[in-house]
């Protein structure tokens, strides 16, 4: 919608300014106008626009700097200042995104902030020769120490409100800037005030597509019945504490968990109490993981894994036992055991530093086989392995 708004403003605007511009044939430049219409008119995004204003504010106003401050929730925001290198021929701008308080704050202030707050309370054009010496003016600081020759600050407006406040000075000579300059961004602003809309929306439209995005990213990482994370997201984990460990020569521990006889404890109980067994050993052993870089997830069924980083074995063994011991401690009754009465888990635990000629599957390969040893062995038990 925001769109097809732009559009008809546009093409508003641009009737307008064909109209004005006829008007002041012997002032304008109607091809400069067209040009710089159509370039602002390209730009979809909020930062790119930016640069592209900035150029067309510095080359059809014959400034040496430029400013360009959005109001933004109440606040002047100082978003990009450029520049005109001589020697190079080229705009150099500088990305800002400060208040316009912090920008102008200390002994050396960036921009005549008075001027521009004077703008944004007036919303009227205003055009300086010798801006230190304006009675209006002549107290700050920053045309004291800066001595600019020349200076013109105009606001941006759309439908009465404002939106921005554009600075510009050139240090070359006094009246540098005019009517015809005046006459002439005025009939830029038409186009400004749409592109920084839409460029706003854009941004706006594209922050909340990838905020979704990522939520979905995140409910698809997580097991839909414990609420801890899920073999996918595990997986994408694994791999990058494996680059990790490769970069700091740290060892790597992964714990391989498995509800012993569960299927008797299904059979016996039912589904539902066999996922209610599900969930509150998932939330013991996320309980059970001391560190926050600790990663507790559903490796699917009644399978579990914890992935330790920067671990020894001392440490994961450590953990392994709290583990145990937690599930134990549950004394949450299984009929159907073939161990004790009440559920258990069996443990396969394997600590290894990682080569580079290696992969993370020899992790989940190893501790796998610590694992049935476990069950082997008779279950309810921690077996590293060797």
């Amino acid at each position: 919608m925001a769109f097809t708004l732009a559009e008809k403003w546009q093409e508003y605007s641009a009737t307008k300014s064909i109209t004005a511009i006829t008007h002041h044939a012997d002032a304008l430049d109607l091809h400069s106008l067209l040009k710089a219409n159509q370039l602002l008119s390209e730009e979809l995004g909020l930062e790119p626009l930016l640069y592209k204003m900035m150029e067309v504010l510095l080359e059809n106003a014959g400034a040496e700097k430029g400013a360009i401050i959005l109001l933004d929730g109440g606040q002047m925001m100082v978003e990009i200042i450029g520049k005109f290198d001589h020697q190079t021929q080229h705009i150099d701008c500088q990305k800002f995104s400060q208040t316009l308080q912090d920008t102008c704050a200390g002994s050396t202030p960036v921009l005549p902030d008075a001027l521009i707050h004077h703008i944004q309370e007036t919303q009227e054009t205003v055009i300086l020769s010798c801006p230190a010496d304006d009675p209006h003016f002549s107290y700050s600081l920053y045309f004291q120490q800066q001595q600019p020759k020349s200076v013109m600050s105009f606001p941006i407006l759309s439908q009465g409100q404002l939106i921005a406040v554009i600075y510009l000075e050139n240090n070359l000579m006094k009246g540098a800037f005019t009517l015809k300059h005046k006459e002439t961004l005025k009939l830029l602003s038409a186009q400004l005030a749409i592109s920084l809309i839409n460029a706003t929306l854009y941004d706006q439209m594209e922050m909340k597509v990838a905020q979704r995005t990522e939520e979905l990213r995140q409910m698809s990482m997580k097991d839909g019945l414990t609420n801890i994370a899920n073999r996918r997201a595990f997986d994408e984990r694994l791999e990058s504490e494996w680059r990790r460990s490769l970069r700091n020569g740290q060892s790597l521990s992964l714990l391989m968990i498995d509800i012993d006889f569960f299927k008797q404890y299904n059979d016996f109980y039912g589904h539902v109490e066999g996922d209610e067994c599900i969930k509150v050993v998932a939330q013991a052993l996320n309980q059970s993981a001391p560190r926050s870089t600790d990663f507790v997830a559903r490796y699917g069924g009644e399978e579990f894994c914890i992935l330790m980083s920067e671990s020894d074995r001392l440490m994961s063994l450590e953990v392994a036992t709290n583990c145990l011991n937690a599930i134990r401690d549950l004394r949450k009754h299984h009929e159907g055991s073939c161990v004790e009465s009440y559920v258990t888990i069996s443990i396969g635990l394997c600590t290894l530093l990682p080569a580079p000629n290696e992969e993370p599957c020899l992790l989940i390969a190893e501790a796998d086989e610590a694992l049935y040893r476990a069950k082997r062995k008779g279950r309810n038990c921690v077996v590293e392995y060797d």
